[in-house]
């Protein structure tokens, strides 16, 4: 198991460097549950954003991306990988626009999600 995470963990430089595009579907299910179980979360966007994304599991990928917040990653995979452009926005706009509406305090994960859509937008 050490020699796995190493390996995995490896592969990071060069997805990073654009040196390594693809990965075979069961390695990145490997890497997913890895890094997500190691909590590296930011290292996990990092790579999912420079990886093609017919390598990946959509379904799984976008639930990990949604449930630890990882909102480039969900907005690149839902662009490049559906040509979907409006979904990530009105999801990023159903969890911030009550609290905005409510007039409530917004939390940090609240600003930068905002910061995030307007980026987007």
């Amino acid at each position: 198991m050490v020699a796995k995470g190493v390996f995995l963990e490896s592969l990071e430089s060069y997805i990073i460097a654009n040196r390594l595009g693809h990965i075979t579907t069961p390695v990145m299910k490997d890497l997913l549950a890895h890094y997500h179980d190691n909590g590296m979360m930011d290292s996990l966007e990092r790579c999912i954003v420079h990886l093609d994304v017919t390598s990946l599991d959509i379904q799984q990928v976008v639930q990990v991306c949604w449930s630890n917040q990882l909102y480039d990653a969900v907005i690149y995979i839902f662009n490049r990988g559906m040509n979907d452009y409006i979904t990530p926005m009105e999801k990023l706009f159903s969890v911030i626009g009550p609290r905005v509406r409510e007039g409530r305090s917004l939390t940090g994960d609240d600003v930068v999600m905002g910061n995030k859509l307007l980026v987007y937008i």
